[in-house]
């Protein structure tokens, strides 16, 4: 049922009501102090917990008016946005600013110019002069059209047998006079008439919005790929800029076909070509006396093992047999190698046949036999021959960590009540006094005072079920539930999880390794070349890339093989497709019942929809709300199925979710709805003559902006004011503050607000679809897509400035996605009005194909220009930063030795340059900010322990502070008489 203007109007006043409802309990609800922190955790506490960057600023303060926030929150600096939040979050920032300055362009435009076309073309107004629903038809008839008989030549008989060979009689058509229309549809192109020559405002239109549109895109791709070479130069990557993650490793049995196979008992299926035996170390001992057909050092090794051989063999031309050189005295080379082997054996270059490459995998599976299985050895000479001998800084292998990580999960949550129970123990005991010997009367006053405003202390305790503990809690505290002090049960059972983790560790580390490995090299510029280059010839080898940041890595899906994931991700794509297929369907259905004309049937609701009021709201807002409530459990979905795509980071995942929920919603709630939509709306019309389906098109399909603009109406003046709110948050964090019982329980509700960008901008990528789609067809969608993204900047800034925080930092590759996204906006705009032009019969639809191959060519182009920018990290930026890091480090070290030769070594002086030395060496080799000002502390256990799962780094270091916490709580429990 086409929207009409009463209830488009109806969807404003509610939908306008809802946001200036939410914007004024924001206002109190910032301010009043029980919810100040979940509404603004960014005033109180910095980033603190992301590894990767320095602890963030906190957010600036905000006047306390009801919409004195607003122009603060717009104006809030770019370079102060990237400080608090990261480059991500800014480039979020920029998709929402093209949002505001495309739709702007558009709404002017179009109601300046496009608007009163549509309006004075009175094609539906014809109709209405004929009584009963346009009982006399309107027959177009392009030769003879008024509007055209001033643009004919005079010898227009012979034009006319030529143009009718080609434009049909749309009398042949039907008759149009039951189509279904409305008020609102004469301000869309339905209302020009087929054929007429004003359409060519249209056509234009196209054009200029076509054109303004990729020139702001163009603009902040450009800005933005500065904006990322200068953010890596700066911050070293989007983890410790000196690190790369090695997959793939080969010679491993881990992940291959057949050990997967051997797990299922399939492995008599699998073919014979697609074996690759890995390392077996139960084969070690019968194969430790084979070498290499190919190596020529057979008693005299290099200290580097087989690996310190040329990556290309030399193979002699007369002979099979070993050669009698000896290993060369400078470190070998993919080059260098070939050169002095063909020097140091004095032969001709007959004797020298060409280089010939090893195969990878049964290479790395000869060298593990020989060096009896150590995989660290393997990864490192590897990484060394080609990148230098003094380039490895670090290097971590990752290990099957899969019953460790869950001992860990059962750790830390004991850890976190242990804190709970010691905070409740903190905030009611009374604080040690120091002065009171000292007899000063007022202080021991003023403690007396706040000892009495305290609760009354009672020790806490716990119901212990002895068996959920294993065989350790059986034989302490039995099998029936008991009551134990907290004090005491914590301390004893976290000691024992320590200890059963630590064997875990071992076990861990002493089992198989997974192929893939962490190197951190001492240069920047070397990490960079090495993740954007091919190391091997073989891509299901040595698969080199930036590494993540730690905090990002998805640890269960690290060290899948090439072919895994691959496996994985088209299962993945096949649920998605299939998902889409049978929820878009699902959505027509449930919207259908709320079809007008299907509600009328209820007879309860008959006479109901009889008001105008109660009309106009089924109208222009249910349809909407249920399509947006059946979209709202979408993410979580789509979130579910990704972690289980193989997909080893935090950035990636979120890149993944990003591309899906955009093409799901590109299908089912664009293409799929506009599809349905503008054949149900003129269902009974097409039943009743199916040989009309073209001039009935002319009219239904620009009805569907009415039906979109309720729906954008919807996201931008209620839902996203309401998420502002965040009701569902309020709620819990309300009923949850009442059972907090210490300042730690209390904090954990508030501190730590995260969000994935993947459930939000592909939101307003679609809405900025719509708006640019329809635009022409419908002008009256511009100005509502500009409401939106005003509204959008407004909410979305605030709340990535003052409470979400950003899990990850993918340095801008995000933009990427928005670049293609924002093209397929534009493909589908000039298809659309093309499709919408031709079913008008206007007769120069076809000069729009010049504008879509300019479109295609434009995304090759610029795609091109910014796939690597926005991929690979600058080679020269990165050496620059070498070069400027060793000039620091020679600086400070000149300084300091200066400066101790005439001090003590433990003055402050020289500990204060010593601590600038130490910063400047940290950030050298890539470590965290927090952990480069810790000089005294740079170490190479520090740099092994940086790129360790959680559960890995788990020490006694960890737990000491609180068993001395506990401790000193005893005493001061046993002193007050407790």
């Amino acid at each position: 049922m086409p929207v009409t203007a009463g209830a488009l109007i109806t969807s404003v006043c509610i939908n306008g009501s809802i946001g200036l409802a939410c914007f004024s309990a924001f206002a109190v609800l910032r301010r009043w102090r029980v919810t100040a922190k979940l509404y603004k955790p960014k005033r109180y506490v910095g980033a603190e917990n992301l590894e990767s960057r320095k602890p963030a600023p906190l957010a600036a303060e905000l006047p306390a008016g009801l919409l004195s926030w607003i122009k603060p929150v717009w104006c809030y600096k770019e370079s102060d946005v990237i400080d608090l939040c990261g480059l991500d979050v800014a480039v979020f920032f920029r998709l929402l600013q093209l949002g505001v300055r495309l739709s702007s362009f558009i709404s002017v435009w179009c109601l300046l110019f496009v608007m009163p076309v549509n309006y004075m073309g009175g094609y539906l107004e014809r109709h209405k002069k004929h009584g009963h629903h346009n009982a006399l038809p309107y027959v177009w008839d392009p030769l003879n059209d008024v509007t055209n008989s001033n643009s004919w030549p005079a010898d227009h008989d012979s034009s006319r047998r030529d143009l009718q060979m080609y434009v049909p009689s749309l009398t042949a058509l039907g008759n149009f006079s039951d189509a279904i229309h409305t008020d609102l549809d004469l301000l869309t192109l339905g209302n020009v008439p087929p054929g007429s020559r004003t359409m060519w405002v249209h056509l234009i239109s196209v054009y200029v919005i076509t054109l303004v549109a990729l020139k702001l895109l163009w603009d902040l791709s450009q800005d933005i790929s500065f904006k990322r070479a200068v953010f890596l130069a700066v911050q070293g990557g989007t983890g410790p800029g000196s690190s790369v993650m090695v997959a793939d490793l080969p010679g491993l049995d881990w992940g291959t076909p057949l050990q997967r196979m051997r797990l299922l008992w399939m492995e008599r299926f699998l073919p014979a070509r697609l074996v690759k035996r890995g390392y077996n170390p139960q084969r070690s001992s019968t194969s430790s006396g084979r070498r290499r057909k190919h190596s020529r050092h057979t008693s005299d090794r290099s200290d580097h093992g087989d690996l310190d051989q040329p990556l290309l063999s030399n193979v002699p031309g007369q002979s099979d047999g070993p050669s009698d050189q000896g290993p060369t005295d400078h470190p070998p080379g993919p080059i260098e190698g070939v050169s002095s082997t063909t020097a140091a054996g004095g032969g001709s270059s007959a004797d020298v046949g060409p280089p010939v490459v090893q195969d990878v995998w049964q290479e790395a599976v000869d060298v593990l036999e020989d060096n009896g299985g150590n995989v660290q050895e393997l990864v490192d000479n590897e990484m060394r021959r080609v990148y230098g001998h003094d380039s490895i800084a670090a290097l971590v292998l990752v290990h099957d960590t899969a019953t460790l990580e869950a001992a860990a999960a059962q750790y830390f949550k004991l850890q976190e009540q242990f804190e709970d129970v010691l905070d409740w123990y903190q905030y009611r005991l009374p604080a040690d006094d120091p002065d009171e010997e000292s007899g000063q009367p007022q202080q021991r006053q003023q403690q007396e005072s706040k000892s009495k405003k305290r609760p009354q202390l009672k020790r806490k305790m716990v119901l212990v079920v002895g068996p959920r503990y294993g065989s350790w809690g059986t034989e302490r505290y039995g099998v029936t539930p008991t009551q134990v002090d907290a004090l005491e049960f914590y301390p004893a059972v976290l000691q024992e999880k320590l200890r059963e983790l630590m064997l875990l560790q071992q076990d861990a580390l002493h089992g198989l390794s997974r192929p893939a490995a962490v190197v951190t090299f001492r240069r920047q510029l070397v990490a960079t070349l090495a993740a954007a280059s091919l190391h091997s010839y073989d891509e299901s080898a040595w698969n080199i890339t930036p590494a993540p940041a730690p905090q990002e890595i998805i640890w269960d899906n690290i060290g899948l093989r090439s072919w895994e994931i691959a496996v994985r991700q088209l299962a993945l794509w096949g649920v998605f497709w299939v998902l889409v297929l049978f929820y878009a369907p699902i959505v027509a259905a449930i919207q259908a019942p709320v079809n007008m004309d299907n509600l009328k049937k209820i007879p309860v609701l008959s006479e109901l929809i009889q008001l105008p009021f109660v009309a106009s709201i089924l109208q222009g807002f249910l349809p909407s709300l249920v399509l947006l409530t059946f979209l709202a459990v979408l993410p979580y979905l789509l979130e579910a199925l990704i972690t289980r795509g193989g997909q080893y980071s935090k950035t990636a995942a979120d890149a993944q979710l990003i591309l899906m929920y955009f093409l799901f919603q590109l299908f089912a709630v664009f293409i799929f709805s506009f599809i349905s939509g503008t054949a149900l709306s003129q269902l009974q019309a097409l039943i009743d003559d199916p040989k009309r389906v073209i001039s009935l098109l002319g009219v239904s399909a620009p009805q569907q902006a009415s039906f979109f603009s309720t729906y954008i109406l919807l996201l931008g003046l209620s839902r996203t004011p309401l998420q502002l709110l965040r009701l569902p948050q309020l709620a819990m964090y309300l009923f949850r503050l009442q059972l907090a019982n210490s300042p730690r329980q209390r904090r954990r509700l508030w501190a730590n607000q995260q969000q994935m960008l993947g459930w939000v901008l592909p939101l307003h990528t679609l809405v900025l679809l719509l708006g640019l789609v329809f635009c022409v067809a419908s002008p009256l969608i511009a100005v509502f897509t500009l409401l939106y993204f005003v509204s959008a900047t407004v909410c979305q800034r605030y709340q990535w400035l003052y409470v979400y925080r950003h899990p990850y930092e993918g340095a801008g590759t995000l933009w990427k996605q928005v670049f293609t996204q924002v093209l397929v906006a534009v493909y589908f705009f000039v298809a659309v009005m093309g499709c919408l032009l031709g079913i008008k019969r206007f007769e120069a639809a076809l000069l729009l194909l010049p504008l879509a191959i300019g479109v295609l060519v434009f995304h090759v182009l610029a795609g091109r220009a910014l796939e690597r920018p926005l991929t690979l990290a600058p080679s020269r930026e990165a050496a620059a930063m070498d070069a400027y890091t060793q000039r620091l480090i020679e600086s400070a070290s000149h300084v300091v030795n200066g400066e101790t030769a005439h001090a003590e070594g433990g003055s402050k002086e020289a500990g204060e340059l010593k601590t600038e030395v130490g910063r400047v060496a940290g950030e050298a080799v890539g470590l965290p900010d927090q952990t480069a000002d810790r000089p005294h502390q740079i170490t190479q256990e520090e740099l092994q322990r940086l790129y360790l799962s959680p559960a890995m780094k788990l020490s006694e270091d960890s737990l000491r502070p609180l068993l001395d916490e506990a401790a000193d709580i005893n005493r001061r429990l046993r002193t007050a008489g407790y």
